[in-house]
């Protein structure tokens, strides 16, 4: 097994997903809105040292500082036509850095996806959430599809 944080033992992994769509209020095209209305949101079976506290939150509970790698997929749809939206991932509300992505949808009824990696230090009880915001209008988005993932990198 691989070294975490000095310790021989698997390593932590998490996951939460969509379970059915959700819409997504947006209100400016300058905040991103973290997908917490999103009560559809289930933990993966794989998942340790991972929890859902609440909804579309992945927290780490394990008790030795860790590095994530993130991996975020999503599919969506807009109210309006040709709105750019963005997404990030945040840790406890702030963006992390480098993991914005954008995706612009010709029509209300494409179904847009995205998908985002990155990386960043955790410990106890450090929570991971998608953020979203529409570049273009005050326009609203449903997520049709969600998967947030996390996996400690050796150490």
């Amino acid at each position: 097994m691989p070294l975490i944080s000095g310790a021989n033992v698997a390593p932590p992994v998490g996951e939460i997903y969509l379970t059915a769509a959700a819409t997504m209020t947006i209100t400016d095209t300058t905040t991103y809105f973290v997908l917490d209305n999103a009560a559809n949101t289930a933990l993966g079976s794989v998942s340790r040292l991972f929890d859902k506290p609440s909804n579309s939150r992945l927290r780490y509970t394990g008790t030795n500082p860790a590095i994530l790698h993130i991996a975020m997929s999503v599919s969506f749809t807009t109210d309006s036509n040709s709105q750019i939206i963005r997404f990030v991932i945040q840790k406890n509300g702030a963006t992390i850095t480098g993991s914005e992505q954008q995706r612009k949808t010709g029509t209300g009824t494409d179904v847009g996806s995205t998908a985002i990696h990155a990386s960043v230090a955790v410990v106890t009880n450090d929570y991971l959430t998608i953020g979203i915001r529409n570049g273009s209008s005050a326009s609203d988005a449903s997520i049709v599809n969600m998967n947030l993932f996390a996996m400690a990198m050796p150490a």
